[in-house]
């Protein structure tokens, strides 16, 4: 069965390996993607009777690399261990590990480095936190190391580890990479689907492996097609993280028929699927960042980096020629970073410190690593986890508490009894994807309510053997729990603001009613140059819970000067603030003039005609349009515009024409403006050489208004907008005012026409009315 191994492209190098090995104490490789390098090198490391580990960023790939080389070098042999799974014999010598799961092993000292002769860092171009920690704590204690990825920064790590960089140029096959760039305004599901088509139509059978940030673009993705191909669709699976194993295992099962497989970053590596002949890149995924106003982790879209890009493209070269269509420009590409940005660098590392001192407690060792960031160690002294650079019994205590949080072991670390609410609500802040208000949720979880994975109904049991003794009341002590936790997170709405403002001014949309809420969890959206931020899981705090008799600075209308002032209020009344106290309300004008405009009508000074003429126009483009997906401007688009508008406004005279104009302009997209004129045009010039009119009404009614005698010669129906809008004829008297609209001027011409003529030859002699033979 070894044959299969020895049959890999990477076997080839075989001989160049050996002998990197035995010349120095560490091995770094880099092979092109589809080499073998993952289930190749393990087993040449393994050798006869070593021992090793070997690291992946993710479950499913150490599960299918895993079984993939038990079959070939039997079940004995090779074993995987996660965090609530586990398949390995006191005989096995090649074990696979996600980067998480061996951190927590080594944090909770349940390994012996001795045991093991080779730590494989596989993917490491991911740079994940983890992945630096652990490698900077092997290096520490003299263990040998394996460093492999597609795509490496060669020199830093090169020098990091004292060796030379082994590198292996036989790729598998060709790829052929063509460039699809989005058109103004397209949907991704619009790009999508034109590039499935377009793989499709040159009848490139196999499986087309799609590419996208995460599961809502998947399910808007995944419909737009099999409704674009109706019956002639073929199969079609979704993939990514916390999917049923069974839902998985059939992607990965062989397989000859032309399919689509939608999936998140979760292919990018390490896994093999079958007869993959082509791959569709989105560009984008959703990357974890630590937000500065809250400190809580917020999902955003962000560009990958070439080195993703290289990796997705391999997916196509397997195992025969490729294809890849990267739905991006070529002038885009120049600007993609060419290396992705270590995580160490966009989060915060007040628990990756203290991971690293409690390893550095162990080893007895100093652990230096590949990128050191600046460390917060006051941070930590301040939650008293740490003192006089070591770690406090309290710090040792969260680290063993099996959350990611910081905030959140500490939190549970402290707690004297842990009601079974509490340990739900701990599953739900870990859990990827839950919405809502988090303590109906945990009420649900309790109850069986809803659907819940497999992996979150483990880790509240992993969570019940570490608190022994749980408090089966349901609510006991929640509230206050997660305000003792969270205590930044805590955001206040007045009574006529729409949304929720942090201590640090961050606007956040909500749909609780509470005059407060902890804001657990964030989701960034844009909406062309507007961003709307939204407690995607939150929790309402009890009024019993605020504190009073502290001092705030507030907004203050003076009608006189026509301007907002800003105010310090205490429980000794109300002074005025200094210029610079003001900018810190900046954003607090949009809710202040929002709440003001309910009382007073100010709307004239910048609702003009030509603006409302150009939002009528606007809106026709989304009813028209939709495959544009241009806004539709509902109550929350006005809403997010109104507040672009006034945000950091304190005097009415600046809420103008001029600024609402380009609000609107700016959210509508200024590339699309010479569009917009072009299919809801201003005027039109008539047959004898006049200018019409056109008249943009609320009701959605467009008509051309000109006079009676400048429509003469005219006839038949009149459309707009590539000829999906028939526009309404205002006919108008010699006074300019309306004497007759219709729809087509033929058959006014014919059956109106003579009454009117009648009508106006008396009242206006001296002009022409001659008499239309039909």
């Amino acid at each position: 069965m070894i044959s299969a191994l020895l049959n890999l492209p990477l076997a080839k190098s075989k001989a160049k390996i050996e002998a990197a090995i035995a010349k120095q104490k560490h091995l770094l490789l880099t092979a092109p993607t589809g080499t073998g390098k993952s289930s190749f090198l393990p087993w040449l490391l393994a050798g006869e009777n070593k021992r090793v580990v070997v690291l992946q960023p993710r479950q499913l790939a150490a599960r299918e690399l895993a079984k993939f080389l038990s079959k070939h070098l039997g079940e004995e042999t090779v074993g995987y261990k996660f965090r609530f799974e586990s398949k390995q014999t006191k005989n096995t010598r090649i074990l696979f590990q996600t980067y998480g799961s061996f951190l927590q092993n080594c944090l909770n000292r349940d390994f012996q480095d001795s045991e093991i002769n080779w730590i494989v860092f596989d993917e490491f171009h991911e740079r994940r936190a983890e992945m630096d920690l652990l490698l900077g704590m092997a290096l520490a204690s003299g263990q040998r190391v394996a460093v492999l990825s597609a795509e490496l920064e060669r020199e830093a790590l090169e020098k990091y580890l004292g060796v030379e960089c082994l590198r292996i140029e036989n790729p598998g096959f060709p790829v052929e990479v063509i460039h699809q760039e989005g058109k103004a305004g397209e949907p991704l599901a619009s790009q999508v689907e034109r590039a499935v088509k377009s793989i499709l139509y040159n009848e490139i059978d196999g499986t087309i492996l799609v590419f996208l940030p995460g599961k809502a673009e998947i399910a808007a993705c995944r419909e737009r097609v099999a409704e674009s191909l109706g019956k002639n669709s073929p199969q079609l699976f979704s993939l990514f993280g916390g999917q049923l194993k069974e839902e998985q295992e059939k992607i990965f099962e062989p397989n000859e028929n032309t399919r689509i497989i939608f999936t998140t970053n979760i292919a990018e590596t390490s896994l093999t699927i079958p007869n993959v002949k082509a791959v569709i890149d989105s560009g984008f995924e959703r990357m974890a960042f630590d937000d500065s106003a809250t400190g809580l982790k917020t999902l955003r879209l962000a560009r990958i980096a070439m080195q993703n890009a290289v990796q997705r493209t391999g997916r196509a070269g397997r195992t025969q020629k490729g294809l890849c269509i990267r739905l991006w420009s070529e002038r885009e590409e120049l600007n993609f970073a060419q290396a992705i940005k270590p995580e160490i660098e966009r989060i915060n590392t007040a628990r990756f410190l203290l991971q690293k001192m409690q390893l550095e407690s162990s080893l007895k060792k100093s652990i230096s690593l590949l990128d050191t960031p600046p460390f917060k160690y006051q941070e930590l002294e301040n939650l008293n986890l740490i003192s006089q650079n070591k770690i406090t019994e309290l710090g040792e205590k969260t680290l063993r508490i099996p959350v990611q949080s910081l905030e959140l072991a500490r939190a549970l670390a402290l707690q004297k009894t842990l009601s079974k609410s509490i340990l739900a609500m701990a599953v739900i802040l870990e859990s990827e994807n839950k919405t809502g208000n988090i303590i109906h949720l945990a009420e649900d979880f309790l109850e069986g309510r809803g659907k819940w994975q497999r992996e979150e109904k483990l880790h509240f049991e992993q969570l019940l053997k570490y608190s022994v003794n749980p408090v089966n009341s349901v609510n006991s002590g929640s509230d206050n729990f997660l305000l003792e936790a969270f205590p930044n997170s805590l955001a206040y709405k007045s009574d006529n603001e729409q949304y929720y403002k942090t201590k640090d001014g961050l606007s956040v949309f909500c749909e609780s009613k509470e005059k407060a809420i902890l804001v657990l969890g964030l989701m960034r959206s844009e909406s062309h140059k507007l961003q709307k931020t939204t407690a995607s899981l939150y929790a309402p705090v009890p009024e019993k819970y605020l504190q009073s008799g502290q001092s705030r600075l507030e907004l203050q209308w003076k009608a006189r000067e026509k301007q907002f002032v800003a105010m310090r209020v205490d429980d000794f009344g109300k002074t005025e603030c200094s210029t610079e106290e003001r900018k810190s309300l900046e954003k607090e004008t949009a809710a202040a003039w929002l709440a003001l405009m309910e009382k007073e009508d100010f709307g004239s000074q910048w609702q003009t005609e030509a603006n409302l003429a150009l939002l009528a126009k606007m809106k026709l483009a989304s009813q028209l349009f939709p495959e544009h997906n241009f806004p539709k401007w509902d109550a929350e688009d006005f809403a997010l515009a109104m507040d672009e508008f006034c945000t950091g406004v304190f005097l009415l005279r600046e809420l103008s024409e001029e600024r609402y104009k380009k609000i609107i302009e700016d959210y509508f997209g200024v590339h699309w403006l010479s569009w917009l004129d072009k299919n809801f045009p201003s005027s039109l010039k008539l047959p004898n050489g006049r200018i019409a009119k056109y008249i943009y009404n609320s009701d959605g009614v467009v008509e051309l208004s000109a006079r009676i005698g400048d429509f003469m010669g005219m006839q038949g129906e009149h459309f707009i907008a590539e000829q999906r809008l028939r526009v309404r004829y205002d006919i108008l008297a010699p006074n300019y005012r309306t004497a007759q609209k219709t729809w087509n001027l033929s058959d006014f011409w014919k059956n109106t026409y003579p009454e009117v003529r009648k009508e106006l030859r008396g009242r206006y002699p001296k002009h022409p009315w001659p008499i239309i033979e039909m």
